[in-house]
């Protein structure tokens, strides 16, 4: 039997009950100190094209490490930044290849840190959108936000297919949980490749992200982002190669991206 000593005691703690979930907001802002930061990256890129004749892969393998500086902070926030890249491993179809002089450390460039949209501009350059996923920009709201909260981003895969070169993607942002000053935050984005009339092609992208930040720092401590593209026949051809075919192959295009980055 309750007691009324119990239920007093639970009408007590409730409301400390309630507040003691994590109901925190978190200000996510990027933040780079005078000693810039150093990355180890890696990138697996697989594809597969398939026709009536063959069945061609590709794969490619290439990893080293990335440096971001300060230059300067921008009198309206934000900072210009320099970043180089070293690469150290190149493997070409499971054959690894030495890394030419001239290939180790890539021409170097400048680019613009906004404290909420991330890397908003490349120095000099005409063709750099944020908005372009393989680009892995991510960019925060402008409030705060609660862990289980999601927002969106305008994201868009780079690919020409007739007359259109954009596929939009749709999806969100989410915080999934906080640890100490490292906040998870994952990204599920789709985007649905439009028919080729004249191939009578037509395929999906999918884009998935996961980000460790450390909301002290202001910093990316490490990160993953996968690809994923389809672009298939659906023709009666097709279909018949598909369930005649041995493994079950479709006439088609397909590429599996990978790259991840962690604080060295």
């Amino acid at each position: 039997m309750i007691s009324m000593l119990q239920i007093l005691l639970f009408l007590t703690l409730f409301p400390f009950l309630i507040s003691s979930v994590d109901a925190e907001g978190y200000s996510l802002r990027y933040r780079l100190d005078e000693k810039g930061a150093k990355y180890k990256f890696k990138t697996v890129y697989r594809a597969k094209f398939t026709s009536l004749d063959e069945v061609r892969s590709l794969t490619e393998d290439i990893s080293g490490t990335f440096q971001d500086l300060p230059v300067k902070i921008l009198p309206r926030g934000g900072y210009r930044v320099s970043r180089s890249v070293h690469v150290e491993n190149y493997v070409h179809n499971g054959r690894e290849h030495p890394v030419e002089e001239y290939e180790k450390d890539l021409a170097g460039y400048e680019y613009i840190l906004d404290p909420r949209k991330g890397k908003v501009k490349i120095v000099g350059s005409k063709t750099f959108d944020s908005r372009d996923a393989m680009e892995m920009v991510i960019s925060f709201p402008r409030k705060e936000v609660k862990v289980g909260d999601t927002w969106r981003s305008s994201l868009y895969y780079n690919l020409k297919v007739g007359k259109q070169r954009k596929v939009p993607l749709k999806g969100v942002f989410k915080l999934t949980n906080v640890q100490g000053n490292i906040a998870r935050i994952v990204g599920r984005y789709i985007g649905e490749v439009p028919p080729d009339r004249r191939m009578d092609y037509e395929g999906a992208v999918k884009w998935d992200c996961e980000f460790y930040f450390n909301l002290s720092k202001g910093e990316m401590e490490r990160g993953r982002v996968v690809t994923g593209l389809k672009y298939l026949s659906k023709t009666l051809i097709a279909r018949e190669f598909f369930f005649q075919s041995k493994k079950k192959e479709r006439i088609g295009y397909a590429l599996h991206l990978t790259s991840t980055f962690e604080r060295d």
